[in-house]
């Protein structure tokens, strides 16, 4: 058995039911897949209609940001259930178009997760981590880009021992970031498969061109893309208006796309520079 599970609060609930859920459902096979949420103060309409949907509810305790405090309850979620394969993914960003059950039975025995192939923001300034771990996972950061923390395949043994490992070694609980840092630490100190980026393709970052139509992604080849990620710490930075699943969405804000990737070579570029010195 495998699961797909994701986090979330009553900020992002509509947009789980609406969208996330139903492109899951329509495009990914489940037949052998639970579904959970972990619920972070989802109002009782959206929750009972979720659950109705056959989704599993793990309910989470919200003393710290949403981001961070979900890998302590994946943690024990994993530990009370026992899990082949499993994709942790973001809840309130992202929409399924195609089946993605290959990139969870390739490279089983790996962690596998995609790099934010320009996003360089969240390298500079304090990391927001233990401080015994904080100048390694620094100089790890400068050498290579940096994993993104949005869309996980792992065995479910594997997450639970990470999901831990992240939560302990994050100390500014209450922070914006800091597990994507701590994951890129682990995963580059223990190693990992990178993904395909089309299993996690973040529209803010992402080198690659992609067009919209009728509310649907598509890579210049004409190809569906499985798994778009609309990215961003707040919804003015994401690059998408109207993000959803159906022909009615998805309108590209071309300034904030422009800018950002702009901005993000920028920082690359200084950031290789400092390497080479």
């Amino acid at each position: 058995m495998d699961a797909i599970i994701s986090a979330l609060d009553s900020k992002y609930e509509k947009f789980f039911f609406e969208h996330w859920l139903r492109s899951l459902k329509d495009n990914v096979d489940l037949s052998d897949v639970d579904i959970w949420v972990i619920d972070y103060g989802i109002k009782k309409d959206y929750l009972d209609r979720i659950r109705r949907s056959g989704v599993k509810i793990y309910q989470g305790k919200r003393d710290g940001h949403v981001a961070v405090v979900r890998f302590r309850e994946l943690s024990v979620l994993l530990k009370k259930n026992s899990y082949d394969q499993v994709l942790f993914a973001d809840g309130g960003d992202i929409i399924f178009q195609t089946d993605i059950r290959e990139a969870m039975r390739k490279d089983k025995r790996s962690v596998r997760v995609a790099y934010d192939e320009m996003n360089e923001f969240l390298k500079h300034g304090p990391l927001g981590l233990r401080k015994e771990i904080e100048k390694k996972a620094k100089v790890m950061l400068k050498k290579s880009k940096m994993i993104n923390a949005g869309v996980i395949f792992s065995s479910g043994k594997r997450l639970q021992e990470i999901s831990e490992e992240i939560y302990y070694l994050v100390k500014d609980k209450h922070k914006y970031g800091p597990d994507q840092l701590a994951l890129d630490y682990i995963l580059k100190r223990d190693g990992f498969k990178l993904l395909d980026n089309k299993y996690n393709f973040v529209i803010a970052t992402t080198d690659k061109e992609f067009y919209v139509q009728e509310g649907q992604f598509f890579f210049e080849t004409g190809d569906l893309i499985p798994i778009v990620h609309n990215a961003g710490n707040s919804k003015i930075m994401r690059p998408m208006d109207n993000f959803g699943y159906g022909k009615k969405y998805n309108k590209l804000k071309k300034a904030l796309y422009s800018s950002i990737r702009v901005v993000s070579r920028k920082l690359r570029e200084l950031n290789d520079s400092k390497v080479k010195r």
